[in-house]
């Protein structure tokens, strides 16, 4: 009866390591498809990016010049301020032209930001801490939502895909957004030893007449995830 009873018990200290095992690998695979995805996210705004410039330029080439191809006379007293005005204008053209520049470069650098931070960022401040809508469109492109709406309509999308999906919390990446309330949203596990433990404990002899083994060096586990 002894040696059945420890073979028992060999048996479930393997099915809780292959469990724990099938368990890690299921969060690694996890963590995985949401990197994809987020990638996936960043590829199709570099596209919608590349098209719109695309149209654009066309657009640019069809029209035709604007300018009127005719030739004026004027009094020689007349062509120093005419000079003066035109100098004024082409200063004018060119200070627009920068400030067009930096913009590109500023909206260029916000844009290569929010994907970096949708790739790799951790948000482990609670949801109502961000405010920003630059922080708010790189948290709905990692939870691999829409980017697009004002700040209220992301943080409407963004509250409503963690309400109805509580296990996000168990993610390193979106565990601190649940902020107080992960606890309440996402029910931990049972430990099967736990629960084999508190079975013991109820029987009428609650320990084994035998000390308890560690895990047999011979058992094959094929699902273990090396780190």
């Amino acid at each position: 009866m002894s040696c059945d009873r420890e073979e028992l018990w060999d048996r479930i200290l393997f099915l809780y390591a292959q469990n724990k095992a099938l368990h890690e690998l299921y969060t690694t695979q996890g963590a995985q498809l949401n990197a994809a995805n987020a990638h996936c996210t960043i590829a199709q705004c570099h596209i919608a990016t590349l098209t719109e410039q695309l149209t654009n330029k066309s657009r640019t080439k069809c029209q035709k010049s604007k300018k009127i191809e005719a030739r004026f006379v004027t009094l020689p007293e007349l062509r120093a301020v005419f000079e003066a005005e035109e100098a004024e204008l082409a200063a004018k053209e060119a200070a627009e032209a920068e400030k067009a520049a930096q913009r590109r470069a500023e909206d260029e650098a916000r844009t290569h930001r929010i994907n970096q931070e949708i790739a790799f960022r951790v948000f482990d401040a609670p949801l109502s801490s961000y405010k920003r809508k630059d922080d708010l469109v790189a948290l709905a492109g990692a939870l691999s939502l829409p980017m697009q709406g004002t700040a209220a309509d992301l943080t409407k999308a963004i509250k409503d895909h963690l309400r109805e999906n509580p296990s996000r919390a168990e993610e390193p990446r979106f565990s601190g957004l649940f902020g107080n309330s992960r606890q309440c949203a996402v029910p931990q596990a049972d430990d099967p030893l736990s629960s084999q433990g508190r079975q013991f404990a109820n029987d009428a002899n609650p320990s084994p007449s035998f000390p308890l083994a560690p895990v047999p060096s011979h058992i094959y586990m094929p699902y273990a995830v090396h780190t």
